[in-house]
């Protein structure tokens, strides 16, 4: 499979749990790493720039290594500062079906709360959600297993599965397992809020935000960050700079090419449906092996309509600030709109100015429809 339409779908990958025993352990130097996030395979969000999510070798369980997200700062406000690792879900094989997602969560000293998560949507509306908050785990408990349980709907065209951590503490998990159930099983779903529940992947944004990765609750607040198997960075490093703002990076160390980082931001088409838009941004390149690039995916509900991450044209080896683009037509008929930055293989990559604009039709269109590729649970 080509790398550009693997990367089109990675997201979407089928949950295995055999993704959750594949870690790096990459920490940062001179720059803020943003996400702090060393496990491979796992989708990050976080607000606060003190939380880190690694392998833990050492609080094994059945003789695996445990997935630690961690608050490193204690006595934090667990009202406005947390980590919720998540993944995306084909749903395919969970249409019309009733659903158990369960893990074993060990906690220590956590203030806040912590817990599992689970939601599905159709077309950018939540359609089940539950979150453990009634059983929320606090305090500190050795490993148990929890499990939520819910009804997928048939016209579900996301399935999104994480664990949460709010405010300070530790949490580890294991054996996570998604799985269709009997009806005889308890199922459980809970009314979405979007401002209560703003840290399971909220609902989709209708522009850009921080944009000049300078938000003060934290760096690259906002952006989701993706990682593969090789140890990576990806944060904000405030000494490359560009017209005196601060650059978004990602650094790999493995020369691995099939090996690939990625940051990234989901808005709604609704404002751009039927024009054609463009997603630029200046980039700098450091001894990179493989190829850096701006990418974009427009999808139309389960389908990718349009797609372009430079694959054709990559960036390579040592450069200077350059700018770059892809544009991309938006369907009338689009729901989503996934921008971001990606190098793949060693060496380091900065972006700096990005920018999503709606551009006339001298600009050329860089990517080529998608057609019918199903993106699965995006």
């Amino acid at each position: 499979m080509k790398l550009a339409v693997r990367i089109s779908i990675i997201l979407t990958v089928a949950f295995s749990s055999a993704y959750f025993h594949a870690f790096s352990n990459a920490h940062s130097s001179n720059a803020e790493t943003l996400s702090n996030n060393q496990a491979s395979r796992w989708t990050y969000r976080a607000v606060g720039d003190f939380y880190k999510l690694t392998s833990d070798d050492k609080v094994r369980f059945n003789q695996r290594p445990s997935t630690h997200l961690k608050a490193t700062r204690l006595h934090q406000d667990a009202g406005k500062f947390y980590a919720t690792p998540f993944q995306d879900v084909s749903v395919e094989h969970f249409r019309g079906k009733r659903v158990q997602y369960s893990a074993f969560l060990k906690a220590k000293n956590v203030e806040g709360d912590s817990g599992l998560w689970m939601k599905a949507k159709s077309r950018g509306a939540v359609v089940a959600f539950d979150d453990m908050a009634v059983r929320a785990l606090k305090g500190s408990k050795g490993w148990t297993r929890y499990s939520l349980v819910f009804d997928v709907p048939t016209s579900a065209d996301t399935l999104s599965i994480g664990f949460y951590l709010r405010g300070s503490g530790a949490l580890w998990l294991a054996g996570p397992e998604l799985k269709a159930v009997s009806n005889k099983v308890q199922a459980h779903s809970i009314a979405w809020d979007e401002k209560k529940y703003t840290q399971f992947a909220s609902d989709l944004k209708s522009e850009p935000t921080n944009m000049d990765f300078t938000d003060s609750r934290a760096d690259l607040s906002d952006w989701m960050v993706f990682t593969s198997k090789s140890p990576s960075k990806v944060g904000v490093d405030h000494a490359a700079v560009y017209q005196n703002k601060p650059s978004g990076f990602i650094e790999q160390t493995e020369k691995y090419p099939g090996d690939f980082v990625l940051f990234f931001q989901d808005i709604s088409a609704a404002a751009y449906s039927g024009k054609r838009v463009s997603f630029s941004g200046m980039v700098k390149t450091r001894e990179v092996t493989d190829w850096t690039a701006l990418w974009m995916r427009v999808d139309s509900g389960k389908k990718v309509a349009a797609f372009d991450n430079m694959q054709e044209r990559p960036i390579r080896g040592d450069t200077e600030w350059s700018p770059y683009s892809v544009v991309l037509e938006v369907p009338s008929d689009a729901t989503r709109i996934r921008f971001g930055f990606m190098q793949s293989g060693s060496g380091k990559s900065w972006l700096n100015s990005p920018k999503l604009d709606v551009v006339g039709k001298v600009s050329s269109v860089s990517g080529t429809p998608a057609g019918t590729v199903e993106h699965g649970s995006q």
